[in-house]
Protein backbone atom coordinates (compact mmCIF):
# COMPACT_ATOMS: atom_id res chain seq x y z
CA UNK A 1 0.00 0.00 0.00
CA UNK A 2 1.45 3.35 -1.00
CA UNK A 3 2.04 5.78 1.85
CA UNK A 4 1.79 3.18 4.61
CA UNK A 5 4.97 2.49 6.53
CA UNK A 6 5.13 -1.00 7.93
CA UNK A 7 6.86 -1.25 11.29
CA UNK A 8 9.93 -3.44 11.17
CA UNK A 9 9.94 -4.31 14.88
CA UNK A 10 6.38 -4.44 16.24
CA UNK A 11 7.23 -6.45 19.37
CA UNK A 12 10.25 -4.33 20.28
CA UNK A 13 8.26 -1.13 19.73
CA UNK A 14 5.51 -2.48 21.93
CA UNK A 15 7.96 -3.53 24.64
CA UNK A 16 9.57 -0.09 24.66
CA UNK A 17 6.25 1.75 24.82
CA UNK A 18 4.32 -0.51 27.19
CA UNK A 19 7.12 -0.93 29.74
CA UNK A 20 8.31 2.68 29.69
CA UNK A 21 6.72 3.45 33.07
CA UNK A 22 8.36 0.41 34.70
CA UNK A 23 11.71 1.27 33.11
CA UNK A 24 11.49 4.85 34.40
CA UNK A 25 10.47 3.65 37.88
CA UNK A 26 13.46 1.31 38.07
CA UNK A 27 15.86 3.98 36.87
CA UNK A 28 14.47 6.49 39.38
CA UNK A 29 14.40 3.93 42.19
CA UNK A 30 18.04 3.01 41.74
CA UNK A 31 19.22 6.56 40.96
CA UNK A 32 22.61 5.20 39.94
CA UNK A 33 23.63 8.41 38.21
CA UNK A 34 22.78 10.65 41.17
CA UNK A 35 25.80 12.29 42.73
CA UNK A 36 27.66 11.94 44.94
CA UNK A 37 28.51 8.42 43.92
CA UNK A 38 28.86 6.16 46.91
CA UNK A 39 30.91 2.98 47.15
CA UNK A 40 28.46 1.57 49.69
CA UNK A 41 25.44 2.33 47.51
CA UNK A 42 27.00 0.58 44.52
CA UNK A 43 28.09 -2.32 46.70
CA UNK A 44 24.48 -2.72 47.83
CA UNK A 45 23.20 -2.61 44.24
CA UNK A 46 25.75 -5.18 43.14
CA UNK A 47 24.71 -7.48 46.00
CA UNK A 48 21.13 -7.13 44.80
CA UNK A 49 22.02 -7.92 41.21
CA UNK A 50 23.92 -10.94 42.45
CA UNK A 51 20.83 -12.24 44.19
CA UNK A 52 18.74 -11.74 41.08
CA UNK A 53 21.18 -13.38 38.67
CA UNK A 54 21.95 -16.23 41.09
CA UNK A 55 18.31 -17.32 40.80
CA UNK A 56 17.60 -16.25 37.20
CA UNK A 57 20.59 -17.73 35.38
CA UNK A 58 20.30 -21.38 36.49
CA UNK A 59 16.59 -21.35 35.68
CA UNK A 60 17.09 -19.67 32.30
CA UNK A 61 19.84 -22.21 31.50
CA UNK A 62 17.10 -24.87 31.52
CA UNK A 63 15.05 -23.03 28.90
CA UNK A 64 14.85 -23.58 25.17
CA UNK A 65 16.98 -20.44 24.79
CA UNK A 66 19.92 -21.64 26.90
CA UNK A 67 22.40 -21.53 24.03
CA UNK A 68 21.51 -17.95 23.14
CA UNK A 69 21.66 -16.88 26.78
CA UNK A 70 24.99 -18.56 27.63
CA UNK A 71 27.26 -15.70 26.47
CA UNK A 72 24.91 -13.19 28.11
CA UNK A 73 25.30 -14.49 31.66
CA UNK A 74 26.28 -11.79 34.12
CA UNK A 75 26.60 -13.64 37.44
CA UNK A 76 30.34 -14.28 37.08
CA UNK A 77 30.91 -10.59 36.34
CA UNK A 78 28.98 -9.38 39.36
CA UNK A 79 30.84 -11.89 41.56
CA UNK A 80 34.14 -10.57 40.21
CA UNK A 81 32.96 -7.04 41.02
CA UNK A 82 31.99 -8.02 44.57
CA UNK A 83 35.36 -9.70 45.15
CA UNK A 84 37.17 -6.63 43.82
CA UNK A 85 35.25 -4.56 46.38
CA UNK A 86 36.54 -6.75 49.21
CA UNK A 87 33.91 -9.45 49.69
CA UNK A 88 35.11 -12.99 50.27
CA UNK A 89 33.58 -15.72 48.12
CA UNK A 90 31.94 -17.24 51.20
CA UNK A 91 30.20 -13.90 51.87
CA UNK A 92 29.08 -13.71 48.25
CA UNK A 93 27.72 -17.25 48.37
CA UNK A 94 25.73 -16.34 51.48
CA UNK A 95 23.98 -13.34 49.89
CA UNK A 96 20.19 -13.59 49.68
CA UNK A 97 18.72 -14.77 46.38
CA UNK A 98 15.72 -13.39 44.57
CA UNK A 99 14.00 -16.74 44.13
CA UNK A 100 11.14 -15.09 42.23
CA UNK A 101 13.62 -14.35 39.41
CA UNK A 102 13.67 -18.07 38.61
CA UNK A 103 9.93 -17.92 37.97
CA UNK A 104 10.57 -15.53 35.08
CA UNK A 105 12.23 -18.41 33.22
CA UNK A 106 9.25 -20.76 33.59
CA UNK A 107 7.98 -19.99 30.07
CA UNK A 108 9.50 -19.00 26.76
CA UNK A 109 7.71 -15.66 26.92
CA UNK A 110 9.09 -15.12 30.41
CA UNK A 111 12.65 -15.73 29.26
CA UNK A 112 12.22 -13.36 26.32
CA UNK A 113 10.63 -10.62 28.44
CA UNK A 114 13.28 -10.86 31.14
CA UNK A 115 16.02 -10.92 28.50
CA UNK A 116 14.68 -7.69 27.05
CA UNK A 117 15.03 -6.05 30.46
CA UNK A 118 18.37 -7.56 31.46
CA UNK A 119 20.10 -7.10 28.12
CA UNK A 120 18.67 -3.62 27.72
CA UNK A 121 20.30 -2.72 31.01
CA UNK A 122 23.71 -3.10 29.37
CA UNK A 123 23.00 0.14 27.46
CA UNK A 124 22.41 2.02 30.70
CA UNK A 125 25.36 0.20 32.21
CA UNK A 126 27.64 1.74 29.60
CA UNK A 127 26.44 5.19 30.68
CA UNK A 128 27.00 4.30 34.35
CA UNK A 129 30.48 3.01 33.53
CA UNK A 130 31.44 6.32 31.92
CA UNK A 131 29.98 8.32 34.81
CA UNK A 132 31.92 6.33 37.42
CA UNK A 133 35.23 6.40 35.57
CA UNK A 134 36.92 8.91 37.88
CA UNK A 135 35.83 7.45 41.22
CA UNK A 136 38.78 6.52 43.45
CA UNK A 137 36.93 3.51 44.96
CA UNK A 138 36.07 1.99 41.58
CA UNK A 139 37.81 -1.36 40.99
CA UNK A 140 40.51 -1.34 38.33
CA UNK A 141 38.82 -1.87 34.97
CA UNK A 142 35.42 -0.78 36.31
CA UNK A 143 32.43 -2.96 37.07
CA UNK A 144 32.04 -6.00 34.84
CA UNK A 145 28.34 -6.18 35.66
CA UNK A 146 27.55 -2.75 34.28
CA UNK A 147 29.76 -3.07 31.20
CA UNK A 148 29.82 -6.79 30.35
CA UNK A 149 30.36 -6.38 26.61
CA UNK A 150 32.63 -3.34 26.38
CA UNK A 151 32.67 -1.96 22.86
CA UNK A 152 30.39 -4.81 21.72
CA UNK A 153 27.41 -3.53 23.75
CA UNK A 154 25.59 -2.18 20.71
CA UNK A 155 26.20 -5.36 18.71
CA UNK A 156 24.91 -7.56 21.54
CA UNK A 157 21.83 -5.40 21.97
CA UNK A 158 21.00 -5.59 18.26
CA UNK A 159 21.43 -9.38 18.35
CA UNK A 160 19.16 -9.61 21.38
CA UNK A 161 16.52 -7.39 19.83
CA UNK A 162 16.48 -9.48 16.66
CA UNK A 163 16.25 -12.70 18.69
CA UNK A 164 13.36 -11.44 20.81
CA UNK A 165 11.51 -10.13 17.78
CA UNK A 166 11.90 -13.42 15.93
CA UNK A 167 11.18 -15.79 18.82
CA UNK A 168 8.45 -13.72 20.46
CA UNK A 169 6.47 -12.53 17.45
CA UNK A 170 3.64 -14.97 18.21
CA UNK A 171 3.75 -14.26 21.98
CA UNK A 172 3.60 -10.49 22.06
CA UNK A 173 1.11 -10.15 24.92
CA UNK A 174 2.97 -12.68 27.06
CA UNK A 175 6.45 -11.29 26.34
CA UNK A 176 5.32 -7.74 27.09
CA UNK A 177 3.70 -8.83 30.36
CA UNK A 178 6.87 -10.75 31.30
CA UNK A 179 9.05 -7.72 30.63
CA UNK A 180 6.80 -5.60 32.86
CA UNK A 181 6.99 -8.26 35.62
CA UNK A 182 10.78 -8.31 35.25
CA UNK A 183 11.06 -4.55 35.71
CA UNK A 184 8.72 -4.66 38.71
CA UNK A 185 10.61 -7.54 40.32
CA UNK A 186 13.97 -5.85 39.83
CA UNK A 187 12.63 -2.64 41.35
CA UNK A 188 11.18 -4.37 44.41
CA UNK A 189 14.25 -6.58 44.88
CA UNK A 190 16.92 -3.94 44.36
CA UNK A 191 15.24 -1.27 46.48
CA UNK A 192 14.14 -3.50 49.37
CA UNK A 193 15.20 -2.33 52.79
Amino acid sequence: MHGVIERAHPLLDRLRIETAAQHDALEAGLALLDRPFSRNRFLGVLKGFHGFHAAWEPAAAQSAYAEFLMPRRRLAGVERDLRSMGLAQADIDALPRCEAAADLAATSAGVLGASYVLEGSSLGGAVITRALSGEAWLPEGGFAHFNPYGDQTGVRWRETRAFIEREGAHLQDEVTAAAARSFDLLLSWLTRR
